[in-house]
């Protein structure tokens, strides 16, 4: 009897303590789901966007929607590559030389892109950037509701101006097929993000 009972004791013990570490697990696959949806929900809400680009009045509507209902994480997650939750750049990984927006727009930055494959990837570099003007459309909305140390409510609508008018830019260089242009526009909207970032995000 005693022998059956320490089984059964440590029969117990063993699913406790399985039951502990499970719990955690569980709980991180809950929230991965729930930030993999959110991510999701806000990657149709800015495509829907884009695709409204042109419609004035409809797209400065539907720009404050989106940031009513999503937080800025998961809009600016669209800049990531496919594999990470992400937007991508064109219709699948290998279309342009890195699949996520923010690797692209630096590495054309940083190279001028031959004249043969700027042609080729026109259309999907443009539609990159118009995913750059339609967060920067969002962007005021997610202003801090008041200035903070280092942080003013001015400097933060003076970046989301500057990203929308550099996002046009880039847009315009892209369609003009020049290059070093293309470059040059991409190393201008590089440096906004980055003081941005500085700014704001990396503290």
């Amino acid at each position: 009897m005693r022998k059956y009972t320490r089984v059964l004791s440590g029969a117990l013990v063993a699913a406790a303590l399985g039951a502990l570490f499970l719990a955690p697990a569980r709980g991180r696959d809950d929230d991965d789901k729930e930030q993999a949806m959110k991510t999701a929900a806000a990657k149709d809400a800015v495509l829907k966007l884009v695709g409204d680009l042109g419609k004035e009045d409809e797209f400065k509507k539907e720009a404050a929607d989106v940031a009513a209902k999503h937080d800025i994480e998961f809009v600016m997650k669209q800049f990531r590559p496919r594999d990470k939750g992400g937007l991508g750049v064109g219709a699948a990984p290998g279309a342009t030389q890195y699949d996520g927006i923010e690797t692209e727009l630096l590495f054309l930055g940083k190279k001028v892109l031959p004249q043969k494959d700027l042609a080729a990837q026109q259309a999907d570099l443009q539609k990159m950037a118009e995913v750059g003007l339609a967060v920067a459309e969002v962007a005021p909305h997610y202003a801090p509701k008041k200035d903070e140390a280092g942080m003013p409510i001015k400097d933060w609508l003076k970046f989301s101006d500057d990203m929308k008018k550099q996002s046009k830019d880039l847009i315009d260089a892209i369609k003009g097929g020049n290059p070093k242009t293309v470059q040059d526009k991409a190393n201008i909207l590089n440096g906004s993000c980055d003081s941005c970032h500085t700014e704001f995000r990396d503290k």
